[in-house]
């Protein structure tokens, strides 16, 4: 399997591409910089911008996976929130479509924060609760999860609503 890592270059994304590696798996890193190669043996790094749908593509491209674990965190507006989150989404979605073949599988770490809390303490959230976030970073992240509704049919799409 080849994959591509987006926020590859954080926690979780070092991590993972360690992991796939010693799977036996190919990682690609889709970065906004430049990194030195050399410091990850077995990595593939390529760069893109999230604004532009064509570099997205070329990161995308020949890629079974896509991971996609890069996201704002904090903003000092709604707005950069958006472009992190909900817009770059559906950027990398777009990039999947457009690719001559769309990776099988899509997995977005999403959060919690997206779902919203519960409204009764006693009773913890399920997924038959509508969803009522209360920040901009999760309205963010549920409207990123309602992006991967654009993925062809052929791409299964994992969403993960992880905790802090």
């Amino acid at each position: 399997m080849k994959a591509l890592i987006t926020g590859g270059t954080g926690f979780v994304g070092k991590a993972l591409a360690a992991r796939l590696l010693a799977d036996g798996h190919s990682v690609r890193i889709l970065t906004r910089g430049t990194h030195n190669q050399a410091t990850r043996p077995g990595v593939e790094f390529v760069k893109a911008d999230y604004s532009r749908v064509e570099t997205l593509t070329h990161a995308v491209s020949g890629c079974d996976t896509v991971i996609h674990l890069a996201a704002a965190l904090f903003a000092s507006s709604e707005e950069e929130f958006v472009r992190a989150n909900v817009n770059a989404t559906g950027n990398l979605v777009k990039a999947c479509n457009l690719v001559a073949q769309a990776p099988r599988t899509f997995v977005y770490l999403s959060s919690l924060a997206a779902g919203g809390p519960s409204d009764d303490p006693v009773r913890p959230r399920d997924e038959n609760m509508p969803e009522a976030p209360v920040s901009a970073y999760g309205r963010t992240k549920l409207a990123g999860e309602k992006e991967l509704s654009l993925l062809v049919p052929a791409t299964r799409r994992v969403i993960l609503r992880a905790p802090i």
